[in-house]
């Protein structure tokens, strides 16, 4: 099995070069790292990747769904594992991804994205809230899954998520969603209706650099909830279904009510703001742009 890693990224050279000397252990096991350059400004990201000795693609077209495309054309990988500039992957991260993908049913595999040692209380209030998408279970997911409500059993984070190239290439890759970026969400959503398997493994993990801030973590969130309505607004389009989009929008709302709830209930008064920004943010991706 051959592992191509890629990191899209876009004017964060010295973030880059942090997750490349973490993917620098992991080297020997992947048959290529690749950087995909989204037409970051200047030369910093050019220069971060020949700095590590590894691959480096420009993509100009804007967004991280041209970003991750580009990727799937230039990899020489059977497989490809998706992780972000912000990211540190752990030593078994690729050995995780090859134990679950040693399945042959499986065309994907997903993973835990947490906050590194040493994180702030804001980057642990951020874990806390998200917890939902780091489960300490594995499970596959299937298309029945889809079938109840959009997220119903689709578990992990576009910064941590490994694909056989072939099954991306048969639902033509990842779909532009627009300038909140929710294509990861769409591709995992589009394989299993096209009838492939995904597994959520718990044991392949990356660390993720959350923002410090209380104040861009409130706006993320509210990114989140805008960018997960755009989701369900995608796929009810594509059905011409508003009644598919009545019952995921009222799911996702009751989702993010029942989170905020439970962290005021907790006292955790910092991921209640997070809560409050992302129902706000479902909002207003109600009534958002979608192509």
């Amino acid at each position: 099995m051959r592992v191509t890693v890629a990191v899209c990224t876009k004017d964060h050279p010295q973030e880059l070069r942090r997750c490349l000397r973490a993917l620098e252990p992991l080297r020997a096991q992947a048959v290529q790292i690749l950087v995909v350059d989204n037409d970051s400004r200047g030369d910093e990201t050019r220069r971060a990747a020949r700095e590590h000795g590894v691959d480096y693609a420009l993509e100009r077209r804007p967004g991280l769904a041209a970003a991750r495309n580009r990727a799937i054309a230039c990899a020489i990988g059977d497989v490809l594992a998706f992780t972000d500039d912000d990211c540190e992957p752990d030593l078994g991260w690729i050995s995780a991804i090859r134990g679950a993908l040693a399945d042959e049913t499986l065309a994907g595999v997903t993973g835990r994205a947490v906050s590194p040692p040493g994180a702030n209380d804001v980057q642990r209030e951020f874990d806390y809230f998200a917890r939902g998408f780091c489960v300490d279970a594995p499970r596959v997911v299937s298309r029945t899954d889809t079938e109840r409500v959009l997220y119903g059993g689709v578990c992990g984070v576009g910064a941590n998520m490994a694909f056989r190239r072939c099954a991306l290439l048969a639902i033509g890759g990842f779909v532009d969603s627009g300038p909140t970026d929710e294509e990861d969400d769409i591709a995992l959503i589009r394989l299993l209706r096209a009838g492939y398997r995904l597994r959520y493994e718990p044991r392949s993990l990356v660390y993720q650099h959350h923002r410090a801030r209380a104040r861009d973590n409130v706006r993320r969130f509210f990114q989140y909830g805008a960018g997960s309505m755009r989701v369900a607004r995608f796929f009810a389009a594509e059905a011409r279904s508003p009644a598919l989009l009545a019952r995921n929008g009222a799911s996702l709302f009751l989702g993010g009510a029942s989170s905020t709830y439970r962290s005021l209930r907790d006292r955790h008064w910092l991921s209640a703001a997070f809560g409050a920004a992302q129902v706000a943010g479902l909002g207003a991706g109600l009534f958002g742009r979608v192509r």
